[in-house]
């Protein structure tokens, strides 16, 4: 059943939870019916997942590519936290210190684009929306430096709320925790922008088709990362072998029915010592389902 969270300040609907088994209310989760999806790592029709936002840091009179979050909301974006947070510890190894923190970016510093198919909208797509600073940023208190990254999210807050178009909609968010078994086999789509296997950086979006790997196949490629995952959930998916997410972190997205979930934002990948890509290694992911309720008490605690 569509749970929705009504707001009497800023917004009239902080954003919407949906099972699969339940009529669509509102547009979460709903692409217009010309946008292709295709099933390889290629350049993704602008229309296609008009929910993927693409986030830029702004430093010294900088402005840096962060990474891909999601829009949930008319004022609510989900990301990896490592996207819009800087990492508190010393040395230049993960490993120096795996119980680092991470200190959120001040709202003002991270600019957002929605609805354009270039990363940086340098051409100037119709309906595009550029948003030049943000309200606050909040990062879920257990984030953590070890690799992988755990509890590895982060929520965006908007000083206003954006109008949807078929260039610009939300995704869904589960309304409960998903057993591996239900997405198992399934395919699923690595979308945003950013680095390719092959180390060159693509500044248009682009899409990914992955299938759900069993957890033993998990855990022979990633059995020591995983030791350290503690309470996180995390599985694998694996692409046709040619194209893989790679680096910077794409948001995970599966259909169920006629609608769209976010499944994933953060993923840790196997690399050659080149740095390049293993497009052949599965990917690990981790389990965004299992961090929605803290999403809607941040946004509970925060619009009211």
């Amino acid at each position: 059943m569509l749970v929705c969270l009504f707001f009497l300040c800023l917004a009239k609907c902080a954003f919407c939870l949906q099972d699969e088994v339940s009529q669509p209310a509102h547009s979460c989760g709903v692409m217009t019916k010309s946008a292709g999806i295709s099933q390889g790592g290629y350049e993704s029709q602008r229309e296609a997942f008009p929910w993927v936002a693409n986030i830029f840091s702004k430093y010294l009179g900088a402005t840096l590519y962060a990474g891909s979050g999601s829009l949930i909301s008319d004022r609510h974006i989900l990301c990896a936290a490592n996207s819009v947070a800087y990492e508190n510890y010393l040395g230049d190894s993960l490993d120096l210190n795996p119980d680092k923190s991470y200190i959120p970016y001040d709202g003002e510093n991270i600019k957002i684009i929605l609805g354009t198919s270039h990363y940086k909208n340098s051409m100037n797509e119709s309906g595009a929306l550029v948003i030049d600073s943000t309200l606050k940023v909040i990062l879920h208190p257990k984030v953590a430096g070890t690799k992988p990254r755990t509890f590895n999210v982060a929520l965006i807050f908007l000083k206003e709320s954006v109008q949807f178009s078929k260039y610009i909609s939300p995704v869904c968010l589960w309304s409960s925790v998903k057993n591996q078994d239900d997405i198992l086999g399934k395919t699923v789509y690595a979308v945003g922008f950013g680095v390719d296997h092959t180390g060159v950086i693509s500044g248009f979006k682009k899409q990914v088709a992955m299938v759900v790997l069993e957890n033993k196949i998990c855990q022979r490629f990633y059995a020591n990362t995983l030791q350290k995952t503690k309470d996180s959930k995390f599985f694998c998916a694996r692409g046709n072998g040619i194209e893989t997410p790679c680096r910077y972190d794409k948001p995970l997205y599966i259909k169920i029915g006629d609608q769209w979930f976010l499944q994933a934002m953060s993923s840790t990948f196997k690399v050659f010592k080149t740095r390049a890509c293993r497009p052949r290694a599965p990917v690990l992911y981790e389990d965004v389902s299992t961090l929605t309720s803290w999403v809607e008490s941040e946004i509970g605690e925060n619009d009211l």
